[in-house]
């Protein structure tokens, strides 16, 4: 074997050795953003049934508007929320008036800000579907 066989073999042995060792750190990257992202969807549905639950088991009066008998307080509604449920690491909650002013959007997102799509369930709370308008409620 000449000395420019052994040079060509070691470079082609290199550049793959370089393109192998490229490919495997990107697939353990992935599996660790695969990782992050289950765990994050898994905190939001969490949060997301944690408040449900809270809201189902209040007192309906506290969640209305004053005066009102079909309409909720997003106020009253932060402030339990903010009451009964810690604080999570990474995660921002925000209550949102619907459009129609029939209820309030509840949304869960993760705390970062710099993303194109940041990762958030939503949950729509109606006076009807907590059980707090109608001739039995």
């Amino acid at each position: 074997m000449t000395f420019t066989e052994v040079v060509v073999a070691s470079v082609v042995l290199s550049l793959s050795a370089r393109l192998g060792l490229q490919s495997w750190m990107a697939t353990a990257r992935a599996a660790d953003r695969t990782a992050a992202q289950t765990a994050l969807s898994v905190q939001l549905d969490q949060q997301v049934l944690a408040s449900q639950r809270l809201l189902a088991a209040s007192s309906k009066s506290d969640l209305l508007l004053k005066g009102s008998t079909c309409r909720l307080d997003s106020a009253a509604i932060q402030q339990l929320l903010d009451a009964e449920l810690p604080p999570t690491a990474g995660l921002e909650r925000e209550l949102v008036m619907a459009k129609d002013l029939q209820g309030v959007w509840l949304v869960w997102h993760d705390g970062l800000v710099n993303e194109q799509q940041p990762w958030q369930r939503r949950l729509l709370l109606t006076p009807a579907g907590l059980g707090l308008c109608g001739e039995h409620g």
